[in-house]
């Protein structure tokens, strides 16, 4: 007669190898590989991490050339993002603020149900500027914001 359950126990057969955690942690990691590879290459073409779990931007990346997707992620902190070459999309994320050194988006600016408070020293937008449904609309005006930022298209709050 051979005895299962022991058997079952010492191979480690029922051990869970990975946890919800674990997952997440390794994600993450993936992440910032994939944005190590987007800046090795230059920077070229859009970087896609929406519905990410990341809350901040590497060092090093600096710029963008194409579009970058943040929507539905959990980013907080640009970090020394200066510049994006197509569309920022922001939408439902709990960024409170611009960096400082970000200053010129070339496409659309959506920052649509985020937390956002401060444009910081953005001087640049190429495209509309999406603040509806954010603590920013609520504070300020399209007056406001055009004395500070020079944008052709709408102004949406």
């Amino acid at each position: 007669m051979i005895k299962l359950k022991p058997l079952l126990f010492e191979s480690k057969i029922l051990v869970p190898r990975r946890t919800p955690e674990d997952r997440e942690k390794r994600w993450i990691q993936e992440i910032y590989r994939k944005i190590q590879d987007y800046i090795k290459d230059g920077c070229r073409g859009d970087l896609e991490l929406y519905n990410t779990p990341i809350k901040i931007l590497p060092d090093n990346l600096k710029m963008v050339g194409g579009n970058l997707k943040l929507s539905r992620s959990k980013i907080e902190d640009l970090n020394n993002l200066e510049y994006v070459g197509g569309n920022l999309n922001l939408q439902n994320t709990p960024i409170k603020k611009l960096p400082n050194n970000l200053k010129r988006i070339e496409g659309h600016l959506n920052l649509n149900d985020s937390k956002i408070e401060d444009l910081n020293n953005l001087k640049y937008i190429n495209g509309y500027l999406d603040l509806r449904y954010t603590p920013l609309s609520r504070i300020t005006t399209e007056k406001k914001i055009r004395s500070k930022i020079e944008t052709k298209f709408d102004i949406l709050l």
